[in-house]
């Protein structure tokens, strides 16, 4: 029976209304906790959604920003090209103003204050080295008199026009530069063979007919000159050009000593140099050509010399040269710079190559491929004068002309090469009648005749002198070749011819003394 106690409870009621109590309140925090998650979950659901609705808007702006700056970029490249073309612009402008500067120059020089002006200069240039009135009565007389005759007959007929103003030479001009001015347009056009930059494939042609036979160091060591070269981007292009002596094995093994560099080698029948070089152009896998004879030698910096200089605008880069003789002993350096070889440089006009020698040697130039193939290569016909031809067409393209002031060929100067042969004395006359042909309406215009063949009369002369000095075998050959000039001299170049021509020949006591002034005098324009 149930207990009563104090309150009118029993034990038993007091029990279960203990647990009531008890269970109560687990009741009210389970039903708590369950409105509190809720809270929490809705308040996240509403966080996640701010959080994706901020970075939508972001991506938006990302977006924008994007598009802005690839408006901005397309931008700042349209107006670098504008830049660029309003540079390219005021470069030919400038070459026009240069050009016609200079034309108006030629045409001054014709008349007749050059008789005593520009006349005075040329006397004392060409005359001095020879002895003045001696060296002129016994071979440059005709020369300088020539050039007054030929000024005196032009403004009689009022024909003071030169060559650069001919309507019949398209493009005949060029911008040739130095390097400052070369290097200062190729930062404007922001070309630079830098880190970022692909560095440009230089191919090297080198041809090869029987080197043995002087010397068969002279074929090595050209051939290790440009495996020392600094820039090592290039192929080297071997063409042997029909030897029939050891010239291929030495070839194959310098082939098999350096498997680290790129070289092709080809075989063909003999047809000269300019044959071997057009074939290994066509063999070029480079944007650029470069050229190395087989008796001559490259500074290890050759290559690098001339990379800053290969813009996509330039067309020929060259650079000066050393002479060395066949012992490799130095004996001048810098022939353009420090002795005047090939009268002025760079040159800047078609009269620069046509009245003058070149002495652009293909040993110094690098010229862009698809030039080269444009204006035909070297004519196979020439055995000499191939390069001045080559570089008198270069500047008729109108292509830009770029010139390194740095020596970076050694020529070497020996008796086998074939500056001292029969085959060069052919090639000498086939060049001038070329030039003739071509420049001179096939000798129609006299004056520009005369012009042309007072440069090779010139030159078959000093090489008739030197090699009669040195007692070679060609001085006769020399003076015939001369002889065959005469129909296109003045008067008084024949009369100075005939003088200088009874001085070789005579073995009088005078004739003596006027051939021993000669030599002197043209060995001394050669120092």
């Amino acid at each position: 029976m149930p207990t009563t106690i104090a309150g009118g409870l029993d034990v038993d009621d007091r029990r279960i209304h203990a647990c009531a109590t008890d269970a109560r309140p687990e009741r009210l925090v389970t039903a708590n906790d369950h409105e509190r998650d809720t809270d929490a979950s809705q308040s996240r659901d509403d966080l996640l959604g701010r959080i994706h609705e901020l970075q939508t808007r972001l991506d938006e702006r990302e977006r924008q920003l994007a598009e802005v700056l690839q408006v901005s970029a397309r931008n700042e490249h349209e107006a670098v090209q504008r830049l660029a073309v309003a540079q390219s612009e005021l470069s030919d402008q400038l070459s026009d103003l240069r050009f016609y500067i200079r034309a108006w120059d030629r045409r001054y020089a014709t008349r007749a204050i050059w008789l005593w002006d520009g006349a005075m200069k040329r006397v004392a240039h060409y005359a001095a080295p020879v002895g003045t009135l001696r060296g002129q009565t016994l071979g440059y007389a005709g020369v300088t008199a020539s050039m007054a005759v030929g000024a005196a007959a032009k403004l009689l007929r009022r024909t003071a026009v030169a060559v650069v103003s001919r309507g019949d030479s398209p493009g005949a001009t060029a911008t040739v530069k130095s390097q400052a001015e070369s290097e200062a347009q190729s930062m404007a056009t922001g070309y630079r063979c830098t880190d970022d930059a692909e560095p440009p494939l230089i191919s090297v042609i080198l041809p090869v007919f029987n080197a043995l036979r002087w010397d068969a160091d002279y074929l090595v060591e050209a051939l290790r000159s440009v495996a020392a070269q600094t820039y090592g981007v290039f192929e080297l292009i071997i063409v042997d050009d029909g030897s029939t002596d050891g010239s291929a094995a030495v070839v194959q093994q310098f082939i098999d000593e350096h498997p680290e560099l790129a070289i092709t080698f080809l075989r063909k029948e003999n047809g000269g140099q300019s044959s071997a070089r057009n074939l290994g152009a066509a063999h070029a896998r480079g944007d650029w050509i470069a050229f190395l004879d087989q008796d001559d030698l490259w500074f290890p910096e050759r290559l690098e010399t001339v990379i800053p200089l290969l813009a996509p605008e330039v067309g020929l880069v060259y650079t000066d040269a050393d002479t060395i003789d066949e012992n490799g002993q130095l004996e001048r350096a810098a022939i353009h710079m420090q002795h005047g070889a090939g009268g002025k440089q760079p040159k800047v006009c078609i009269e620069d190559a046509l009245f003058e020698d070149v002495f652009v040697v293909p040993g110094v130039m690098t010229m862009r491929k698809d030039l080269f193939e444009r204006i035909g290569g070297f004519d196979e016909r020439l055995s000499g004068y191939e390069d001045d031809d080559l570089f008198l067409r270069t500047i008729q393209a109108g292509c830009r002309i770029d010139y390194v002031p740095v020596a970076t060929l050694r020529w070497r100067m020996y008796g086998a090469n074939y500056s001292r042969s029969r085959r060069m004395v052919d090639s000498r006359l086939y060049y001038w009648r070329k030039l003739v042909r071509d420049y001179a309406d096939e000798g129609s215009d006299k004056t520009l005749a005369r012009r042309i063949t007072l440069r090779f009369f010139r030159e078959f002369l000093t090489q008739c002198a030197m090699m009669l000095d040195e007692g070679g075998p060609l001085s006769a050959d020399n003076l015939e070749a001369a002889l065959e000039l005469l129909p296109d001299l003045g008067a008084v170049d024949r009369g100075a011819f005939r003088l200088s021509e009874w001085a070789w020949r005579s073995r009088s006591r005078p004739a003596y003394y006027a051939r021993w002034w000669f030599l002197r005098g043209l060995q001394s324009t050669q120092s």
